[in-house]
């Protein structure tokens, strides 16, 4: 199983909202990587497709989309009226 290392050291530069998709049987990119990885982003949501692989949207497209839209919806209402965040990078 190759693990993604090069991701991880980025992860606490990041400071903007963001969310990680995951499948739980993806093969390409453990689950458990996707943890460690949204673990080390101060600002990230994981969320987890259950018994899905690498590509969750072809997997469980209404899952996936759904999912992606509540993301959407959440980080336009966070970032809308948020110039500093968006300036700064910060609250």
């Amino acid at each position: 199983m190759t693990m993604i290392t090069p991701s991880l050291a980025a992860g606490r530069r990041i400071q903007v909202p963001c969310y990680l998709f995951a499948g739980s049987h993806d093969p390409v990119v453990p689950s458990a990587q996707s943890l460690v990885l949204a673990g080390r982003i101060p600002r990230a949501k994981l969320v987890v497709f259950r018994n899905t692989g690498h590509m969750p949207f072809f997997e469980q497209p209404e899952a996936f989309f759904t999912a992606l839209a509540d993301a959407l919806d959440e980080l336009a209402a966070v970032t809308r009226f948020s110039k500093p965040l968006l300036a700064t990078g910060r609250r």
